[in-house]
């Protein structure tokens, strides 16, 4: 079967993250740090602090082109202590978690058991991704637009992914 190629333009994924950013305010659900997960939650994880002017963390987590479950290392634990400890104990203040896309879910929900169990429970984690996939097992707080049918199967190329290449 051939895979078809999405390509998504700096402009929509501008225009993604833009959904994202009205949704959490509608909720009034401002964060107040953003983690970016390595490689492709890090371009939005970017955006997303300097849109709301807080501080950034990156946490290296991916199960992507793996057969066995990736370990938490003690980094990744620092990271997340380093991230908690500018939230108060103000429950109503959150982090937002963001990646580029939520394909099986999988990564998304080993970060957040990874993240429950380090904070003991906080409850004030979102999770967000420019695209989620229908079929997904992990359903995002945020998305900027959910991928359906037969769009489920197509293969996402996000700008910063191929930028150097002529795709003309």
């Amino acid at each position: 079967m051939l895979v078809k190629k999405r390509y998504i333009t700096d402009t929509e994924a501008e225009g993604l993250l833009g959904n994202i950013i009205r949704h959490t305010q509608k909720d009034n659900r401002k964060p107040v740090a953003i983690i970016g997960i390595v490689r492709g939650g890090l371009t939005p994880a970017v955006m997303l602090s300097h849109y709301f002017d807080v501080p950034l963390y990156i946490l290296d987590y991916s199960l992507r082109d793996r057969n066995d479950a990736q370990e938490f290392t003690d980094h990744d634990k620092k990271v997340i202590a380093r991230a908690f400890s500018n939230v108060s104990d103000d429950k109503s203040q959150n982090i937002l978690v963001i990646d580029d896309i939520n394909d099986s879910g999988d990564t998304l929900q080993a970060i957040r058991d990874f993240i429950y169990d380090e904070t003991h429970g906080w409850k004030g984690v979102l999770y967000a991704t420019l695209l989620e996939k229908c079929t997904s097992r992990f359903d995002c707080d945020y998305y900027g637009e959910m991928l359906m049918d037969e769009r489920c199967d197509d293969w996402i190329v996000f700008p910063w992914e191929e930028w150097w290449q002529n795709k003309g």
